[in-house]
């Protein structure tokens, strides 16, 4: 499957190995990702791109949305918010990046 070649935490286990919260979010973004086949959400997408969320070349679009939409259940404004979202971004490819380039996609 070419959605799973392009992740940085899921590998297609069916339980998540990682011990921290932050981890397992990546895990579980990516995991819902590749059951999706790589398919993009467009009214997510939309709802992101409307109140300008950044572009981040180095991650799949649909991994970014889901992330996105993942993190915004817990938050009153994500628009408002949206730094953090991007630190949370940050350390997606930060935490990685002793296995893939902070700047591309794996696969």
């Amino acid at each position: 499957m070419q959605a799973l070649a392009t992740c940085r935490y899921y590998h297609g286990e069916e339980k998540c190995g990682y011990m921290t919260d932050r981890l397992y979010f990546f895990w579980k973004a990516e995991e819902f990702y590749v059951n999706k086949n790589g398919e993009l959400n467009e009214p997510e997408n939309s709802f992101y791109k409307g109140i300008g969320g950044k572009d981040f070349p180095a991650i799949p679009r649909p991994v970014l949305i889901t992330m996105f939409f993942m993190w915004g259940k817990s938050v009153y404004s994500p628009k408002e918010h949206i730094s953090d979202f991007y630190k949370l971004v940050d350390d997606y490819l930060e935490i990685a990046s002793e296995f893939y380039p902070k700047d591309r996609i794996p696969g």
